[in-house]
């Protein structure tokens, strides 16, 4: 019995395992090269742009294809202080307030939505889901709000607090 209890227990983890492999999260990996958009949630026009944390969305490319990586800078950051593979070729949606970065991307068979934070001005990944449908955003000045759409039951939602109170 605690044999079939160890294989369903091993089988259960690989599960999980694929349902979080939707995106990969590498800290301290070299970011691809090509930079598609780069967003700052602070602007300080004295200050020159390698200084200021910021978020990169960039393409790697491999052959006449290409897929999504966020490549995240703390600020004054040399390196990236967290590198995001999507896993996907298409951007959806892109939204930012405050110490919130939004990325909404989509593959061949579903989207993924990832959600960016940056905490005691570190970043850091605090949602990666993939979605079979749209995700719904909604700023404020206080928070970022998304929602995902279910296949069935309701509207899965989170609370981002944007650091500008």
């Amino acid at each position: 019995m605690i044999k079939g209890l160890n294989k369903m227990l091993a089988l259960i983890i690989t599960l999980i395992g694929l349902a979080f492999s939707q995106s990969v999260q590498r800290s301290g990996t070299k970011p691809c090269e090509e930079v598609v958009t780069s967003l700052y949630p602070e602007w300080h026009s004295k200050l020159p742009r390698e200084k200021l944390r910021h978020v990169d969305v960039r393409n790697c490319r491999t052959g006449d294809w290409g897929i999504l990586q966020v490549a995240v800078w703390p600020e004054g950051g040399q390196n990236p202080g967290l590198v995001v593979d999507t896993n996907r070729s298409t951007i959806v949606k892109i939204a930012m307030a405050g110490d919130v970065f939004v990325l909404e991307t989509a593959g061949a068979s579903s989207n993924v939505v990832q959600v960016i934070v940056y905490r005691n001005g570190l970043p850091r990944l605090a949602l990666s889901e993939a979605i079979k449908a749209y995700a719904h955003i909604d700023i404020s000045w206080k928070k970022v709000i998304v929602g995902l759409p279910q296949e069935k039951g309701p509207e899965r939602v989170f609370e981002f607090p944007t650091g500008e109170y």
